[in-house]
C-alpha cells in the first residue's frame, strides 16, 4: 500500500531565497569525482556513495554551486538510508564552500552516518564552529530516515529532527542555541580521506534533498502529515 506523506510549509516572501530541491528522478547535474562509488542511480532515482575511509582517497559528490549563504536563515533536509556498514566509516552529507579540498575537514554544516566505537550506528552533527557531538540513538540499517535541519540566523539556533521517512515516527530532536554556521553555496555527499587512514566502507543511499532560505523562527514547517493510519499532523508544531 503506498504512504502519502504531506509536508505543509508557511507561504513566505522569499524572492531572493535560494531553493534548491533534488529528487534524483531526473539527472541531478552533480560532479562525481568517484563516480564508480559515488553517483546518481538511475534506475531507483536516489544518489548512492559507497565510500572508503582507509584508502586516502576521496570519495564526494558535488551538487551545482549556488547563490552563497551568509547569515541567513534556512531548511536543509533530505532522505538517507544506511546500508552496508563496516566499522569506523563516516559517509556524509555537508552544506560547504565551493572547491573546498576536502569536506572531512573544511565544512560549514555535516552531518554523519556513523560507525565507530564512539557512536556505533548513531547519526551525528556537526558545524565547523562549534557543534561537535550531537548525536541521535541507534538507527536501523533496513529503514530510510527523513532528517530536517532547521536554523534562524537572527537567534543562532538550530533545530535538527530526524523521523523515520515512511511512517513518520519521530527518531530524534534536538535544539542548539547559540549557533554560528560558517558561508555555503555547495551540497557534497561522500566521505573521506582520514588523516589517519583509520576506517573501512560504508555505503548510503540519499534522496530528496532540499534547501531553502528566507525562513524564519516561526516559518518553515507547519505540519507533518505521514497519513500513518490516521490523518494527525506528526510535526509537533499543531
Amino acid at each position: 500500500m503506498s504512504i502519502l506523506t504531506l509536508t505543509c510549509f508557511t507561504s513566505i516572501d522569499v524572492s531572493a531565497a535560494v531553493d534548491v530541491d533534488y529528487d534524483f528522478e531526473t539527472d541531478p547535474g552533480w560532479i562525481s569525482i568517484d563516480p564508480d562509488n559515488v553517483y546518481w542511480d538511475v534506475t531507483n532515482g536516489f544518489l548512492n556513495a559507497t565510500v572508503r575511509t582507509n584508502d586516502d582517497l576521496p570519495h564526494w559528490a558535488f551538487s551545482p554551486t549556488f547563490e552563497p549563504i551568509s547569515n541567513e536563515s534556512f531548511v536543509f533536509e533530505f532522505d538517507v538510508k544506511p546500508t552496508d556498514p563496516t566499522w569506523a566509516t563516516y559517509p556524509s552529507i555537508a552544506l560547504i564552500q565551493e572547491d573546498v579540498p576536502n569536506p572531512m575537514y573544511e565544512f560549514s554544516l555535516r552531518t554523519v552516518v556513523h560507525w565507530s566505537d564512539a557512536y556505533p550506528k548513531k547519526f551525528t552533527l556537526m558545524t565547523e564552529l562549534g557543534i561537535k557531538d550531537s548525536v541521535s540513538p541507534v538507527f536501523n540499517t533496513t529503514l530510510w530516515y527523513h532528517e530536517s535541519i532547521s536554523y534562524d540566523a537572527e537567534s543562532q539556533v538550530l533545530t535538527w529532527e530526524i523521523r523515520e521517512r515512511d511512517s513518520g515516527t519521530l527518531f530524534h530532536k534536538e535544539v542548539v542555541n547559540n549557533v554560528v554556521i560558517n558561508d555555503f553555496n555547495q551540497i557534497a555527499v561522500g566521505c573521506g580521506p582520514l588523516d589517519n587512514g583509520y576506517g573501512g566502507w560504508a555505503t548510503i543511499y540519499v534522496d530528496n534533498i532540499k534547501l531553502k532560505t528566507g525562513l524564519g523562527l516561526n516559518d518553515g514547517l507547519v505540519a507533518y502529515y505521514p497519513f500513518n493510519g490516521n490523518a494527525n499532523d506528526e510535526s509537533g508544531n499543531g
